[in-house]
């Protein structure tokens, strides 16, 4: 992921959506962990890299926080067809993730208060459950002064989420490339999920790596890839159009 140093657009708090990653919906120690890693310096005066709300993910409030910006994160994981239908026809937005200050402005206020910004250098990296609230910061005028005489054009991170195999599938309407390969998957665990189809969707990478990684990743490429790409995209183009046809 890379942001331009002088991007305007930031995404206020949230946590991130449901068809984003896997994860479970029985229990909340099955969430994982997201790693955030810096590839580049993002000196907190300047912003640019994102702020984090410690306890958010604890919060009294944080189910009104969900539904402010549009999220189900109930059992069966994320809304179904039919209740993306409904919302299209109630007028509502496709998308309001990014929305927390407009759709729920006194929420927002209280995350401002215990949030901070952390200092980062190139290399570090930032371990959070994924229902932590956190945000996307613009980069300040005087930042984008000096990221220009740097010659930094853009501030890169990378993201990778770690779950244990417990972790179950949404059984909403998702892009999973694991359930458009076989919809038998949603709801399952991942551990199930590649059982049932000997893929290695899910590559284990501790205690251990899977054995012979490589060459099992290059069967899912040469296989299910393919069409479950070509499904999501299918899925998606649905899903535009069903929200667009109703604005």
């Amino acid at each position: 992921m890379s942001k331009d140093v002088g991007q305007e657009s930031v995404c206020d708090w949230h946590v991130d959506d449901v068809g984003f990653w896997p994860e479970s919906y029985i229990n909340e120690e099955h969430e994982g962990i997201n790693a955030w890693i810096a590839l580049a310096d993002m000196p907190a005066r300047f912003q640019g890299s994102m702020g984090l709300a410690p306890g958010s993910h604890k919060a009294a409030w944080k189910y009104d926080a969900y539904k402010a910006i549009g999220q189900n994160r109930s059992f069966h994981g994320g809304f179904t067809k039919d209740e993306m239908k409904q919302r299209a026809q109630s007028g509502a937005k496709l998308m309001t993730t990014c929305e927390m200050r407009q759709q729920a402005p006194e929420i927002s206020r209280m995350i401002d208060d215990i949030a901070f910004t952390p200092d980062i250098k190139k290399g570090d990296v930032i371990f959070a459950t994924r229902t932590l609230f956190h945000r996307t910061l613009a980069v300040t005028p005087e930042g984008i002064k000096y990221f220009a005489k740097k010659g930094i054009e853009h501030l890169s991170r990378y993201s990778i989420r770690y779950v244990p195999g417990t972790a179950r599938l949404p059984q909403g309407w998702t892009f999973e490339w694991s359930i458009m390969a076989n919809g038998d998957n949603a709801g399952k665990s991942l551990d199930e999920a590649m059982e049932r189809d000997a893929l290695l969707w899910y590559p284990q990478v501790w205690p251990e790596s899977n054995d012979d990684l490589n060459p099992r990743l290059d069967m899912i490429a040469t296989t299910a890839f393919e069409d479950a790409k070509s499904k999501t995209r299918a899925e998606f183009f649905e899903l535009l159009s069903l929200f667009s046809q109703n604005h």
